[in-house]
């Protein structure tokens, strides 16, 4: 396995605060705080972002820069937020509302509020029980992009012979990802090889299943990680 193939764009979206595999009282908790977030005292619970700390070490270890795409009820307190900034990682928007731009344009403007980063994209969050990101549209979420005068949507699904992301109504959209959880080894190499700007997903609580830490490791060995607003300044 080579040692330098160039860079990959590494993209986390952040679906939960606690790591509810295989253990009740976490699976217990972690739908109490997505269902009703301003309860108070989970950052005193044991596992609270116990992914997103993992996450951050692993790859503090490797060098590698990476997204990190927060929904409001995962949005990080002040000490990992300057632990995200200070090793150089970027903070997204990980949308889970989206029946209106005005209840999308509001949990943008929290997680700015809360964070104070200068938040230039974002993901849409998949269909859950708790806070469903609805459907994928992909013209309704370039056009929600637009209105906040985001930069970017790094979410690639249905085109993946693009090579680079494509600038659609303003807005940075990118054709085509990887998830790290879901793909075999060689998949993921041979996309690597293969695309000039090629994106893996990994969400925080992945690292918990068995095998995805490992297979992450190659891929930090095989290339280097960088964050999507990097990536963008390196083709604009």
């Amino acid at each position: 396995m080579r040692q330098d193939s160039g860079v990959f764009i590494l993209r986390h979206d952040v679906d939960s605060p606690f790591v509810y595999r295989k253990n009740l009282f976490k699976k217990i908790m972690n739908r109490v705080y997505l269902s009703k977030p301003k309860l108070p005292g989970k950052e005193h619970l044991p596992g609270y972002h116990e992914a997103l700390r993992n996450t951050l070490e692993l790859e503090e270890k490797y060098n590698a820069k990476g997204t990190f795409f927060f929904r409001t009820v995962t949005c990080p307190p002040p000490d990992l937020v300057k632990k995200i900034i200070n090793d150089k990682h970027e903070i997204a928007y990980h949308a889970d509302q989206i029946g209106t731009f005005q209840e999308f344009h509001d949990d943008l403007k929290k997680i700015r509020e809360d964070t104070m980063y200068p938040i230039q994209g974002f993901t849409k969050h998949g269909i859950a029980k708790v806070r469903s990101g609805g459907p994928w549209d992909e013209k309704k979420m370039v056009e929600y992009a637009h209105l906040a005068n985001l930069k970017y949507l790094a979410q690639g699904v249905f085109h993946p012979d693009w090579e680079k992301p494509q600038l659609v109504n303003g807005v940075f959209l990118f054709g085509h990802h990887l998830t790290i959880k879901d793909s075999k080894i060689d998949e993921l190499i041979k996309y690597l090889d293969s695309h000039t700007l090629p994106m893996l997903l990994l969400h925080p609580e992945d690292l918990f299943i068995e095998g995805v830490k490992e297979k992450f490791i190659k891929i930090l060995k095989f290339a280097k990680a960088i964050s999507v607003e990097e990536a963008l300044n390196q083709l604009t």
